[in-house]
């Protein structure tokens, strides 16, 4: 009998340093990556998210987590100092990957 084992295909998501005090302060869950990963898992994806003000050590976290060859990697950002930081990011994925996902939604005050 011949038995196939396939591999969960992974995603990596990122939530970038914010670059303020509120990055020490007040560590609010990442619920858009969270929504995101929902999905994903849903659908049988393998998520790792790696959030950049707790994990000091991102860098070595994300490259050991690019050693599993993630089918995409997200990067959840808003405007402002994050920026900076998830420019950062992209930069050195760039040079690795394929597909990077960057993005972020805004809700206009008019709608709530």
């Amino acid at each position: 009998m011949n038995l196939l084992f396939f591999e969960m295909a992974s995603v990596i998501l990122i939530y970038p340093i914010g670059g303020s005090m509120l990055d020490v302060i007040s560590r609010r869950i990442p619920l858009g990556l969270l929504a995101v990963a929902a999905f994903l898992d849903k659908d049988g994806y393998d998520i790792k998210i790696i959030d950049q003000r707790v994990d000091k050590d991102w860098k070595k976290t994300l490259l050991n987590e690019l050693k599993l060859n993630p089918i995409c990697v997200g990067l959840s950002c808003s405007t402002g100092k994050q920026l900076i930081y998830a420019v950062e990011t992209v930069s050195l994925l760039k040079k690795i990957l394929l597909c990077l996902l960057f993005g972020v939604v805004y809700i206009h005050q008019h709608y709530l």
